[in-house]
């Protein structure tokens, strides 16, 4: 009888210290989602701002994000190479 109120307390306590734990986990887990949400977030604002900046010069847009679409001359001078 000992053993099995001993068995059950222990059981208890497990339980609780495994809620505990997994509720840490969770509200990590949480705040590395916000860090990376919150880092996009930055980053769009940034290249908004890089855009509008563009805008205004009277440059083209595409080309302030790191890439560009090919144009068709593009395209035409790749063919003339080959």
């Amino acid at each position: 009888m000992n053993n099995l109120l001993t068995g059950y307390l222990f059981t208890i306590v497990a339980l609780s210290l495994s809620e505990g734990v997994s509720g840490i986990i969770g509200a990590a887990a949480d705040n590395v989602k916000a860090s990376i949400n919150l880092s996009t977030a930055r980053k769009q604002v940034e290249i908004n701002k890089l855009a509008m900046l563009a805008d205004k010069m009277g440059n083209d847009s595409s080309r302030v994000v790191g890439f560009t679409i090919p144009t068709e001359e593009d395209d035409e001078e790749y063919e003339d190479d080959e």
